[in-house]
């Protein structure tokens, strides 16, 4: 058993002792001052406070002070004293006023009140002043306007009168003249009225000239009814007689082609008449349908004279043709109209085309292979139709330009039909969604070109029907 040393025995003891009263130091010590910030904190608080209550004191001071200003109470008096004074001014002066409660507010409203009726009766006085003010100056202003109206009036009645008589004057030299005017009129009229009668008499005079089985209507009808008849007669004996005379030059063509070639001559003339004798029905206009009775060159117009205008359309184009011609041949026209209006039996139209050297003239004659007095063509377009060249089918288009023609469109080609037009078959430049349609179309197309051949119908060219309408593919586009 190890021997313990007294000193350290003790230091130890010292150790824990000085230990322990250093914590117990610290504890106290914290605690203290705990309490002291604690102590410090309320201290704070309550001066904080107290500045809060002396700044609210001294704002309701001020406010009192304000208020006892706004009022005009003196600064020592008291409230009872302010109360006394508003009782004996609301007994005195404001005995009117309804004093519960009394108060300074109701007071200056009830004075306010009375300042505003005040004003409002100060206004209407002025402003009956300034409507009596303006009724006076309306009334002057009347009397003087009346004045300067008297007055003027008087000068315009003078003025007038002069003037009245001035026209009067005038007027009489007028009527005079007007009087001679309508004498020499009346002498005129009558003159033409006896040439009238005269002309009348002749176009009745003239009815042997009417077929034998119109002349009982051509007795019955008004004398302008029976010039258009006489007009009419007189054509289609011209076109029957020009139409038998061209089918006598083609017998005696052919008779003499006969008899050249039979004594074995064989030359230019021989060539001619071979030539003519192939022409066939495309190329030959079979009989004109009217003629031109004016021109006038400064707007480029004809005026065009037919024995029938029914379905004749505006848009329809005729071949002009030099006067006399028996059947000439499509390729012999000097020049091409096209109707721009119809009025009764004259037609005006537009010159499209004309030679220089033999330009159109009164008298010439016109025809069209696509339109017949009275009737209407019928067209069967056959083949694939292209006006503008982009490879995309415009046959309506085509067919509207005919229906517009006075054309009715023929879906077979039969006895009746009186024209087909065909389009061909375009070996490129198609549009993928029309190319498979190619086959069914040129099917449709041989077997229509077999059934006109068959009935001798006539086959023509697209170009060609747009010539003769008068139109180009920007017109059918």
């Amino acid at each position: 058993m190890a021997t313990t040393n007294p000193a350290v025995y003790r230091l130890s003891i010292a150790l824990i002792v000085f230990v322990l009263l250093t914590f117990i130091l610290t504890i106290s010590t914290y605690l203290f001052f705990s309490q002291y910030v604690k102590e410090q904190q309320t201290a704070k608080e309550a001066r904080d406070s107290l500045a809060q209550k002396q700044e609210e004191l001294g704002r309701s001071t001020d406010e009192v002070k304000r208020l006892r200003d706004v009022i005009g109470a003196d600064a020592v008096a008291k409230v009872e004293t302010i109360e006394t004074d508003l009782a004996a001014l609301y007994q005195s002066d404001f005995n009117g006023v309804a004093k519960e409660p009394m108060s300074y507010v109701r007071l200056v409203a009830a004075i306010r009140d009375e300042f505003r009726a005040i004003n409002q009766a100060r206004k209407d006085v002025e402003a009956a002043k300034d409507a009596q003010k303006k009724t006076a100056d309306d009334a002057v202003a009347a009397a003087n306007k009346a004045r300067d109206a008297a007055e003027k009036a008087k000068v315009d009645v003078e003025g007038e009168r002069d003037q009245d008589r001035t026209k009067w004057d005038e007027d009489w030299k007028k009527h005079e003249s007007q009087l001679s005017e309508r004498r020499k009129e009346a002498d005129d009229a009558e003159s033409k009225a006896r040439r009238l009668q005269a002309l009348i008499a002749r176009i009745r005079d003239a009815e042997n000239r009417v077929d034998v089985a119109k002349r009982a209507d051509f007795r019955a009808k008004e004398p302008e009814e029976q010039l258009d008849m006489l007009l009419d007669s007189l054509l289609t004996s011209t076109r029957n007689a020009l139409k038998n005379q061209s089918e006598r030059v083609k017998e005696l063509e052919a008779e003499l082609l006969d008899t050249l070639v039979s004594l074995g001559v064989d030359n230019e003339r021989v060539e001619e008449l071979r030539a003519r004798k192939g022409k066939g029905p495309d190329n030959v206009v079979d009989e004109v349908d009217g003629r031109i009775v004016d021109v006038d060159a400064t707007t480029r117009t004809v005026t065009i004279l037919f024995p029938t205008t029914s379905r004749i359309r505006e848009g329809l184009a005729f071949m002009v043709f030099q006067r006399g011609a028996v059947n000439p041949l499509v390729a012999d026209q000097k020049g091409l109209v096209r109707v721009t209006s119809v009025e009764g039996s004259l037609v005006r139209a537009r010159i499209l085309d004309e030679r220089i050297e033999d330009p159109i003239a009164p008298s010439d004659w016109v025809a069209s292979r696509l339109w017949d007095a009275g009737e209407a063509p019928e067209v069967v377009v056959i083949g694939f139709v292209d006006l503008n060249r982009d490879g995309v089918e415009d046959r309506e288009a085509l067919e509207g330009l005919l229906r517009r023609s006075g054309a009715t469109i023929g879906t077979t080609v039969k006895p009746t039909t009186t024209i087909v037009v065909d389009a061909g078959i375009p070996s490129s430049n198609v549009a993928a969604a029309a190319r498979d349609t190619l086959p069914q179309i040129e099917s449709r197309r041989i077997k229509e070109r077999e059934q006109a051949d068959l009935y001798g119908h006539r086959v023509i060219a697209v170009d060609e029907v747009l010539r003769l309408l008068g139109a180009t593919t920007a017109d059918s586009r």
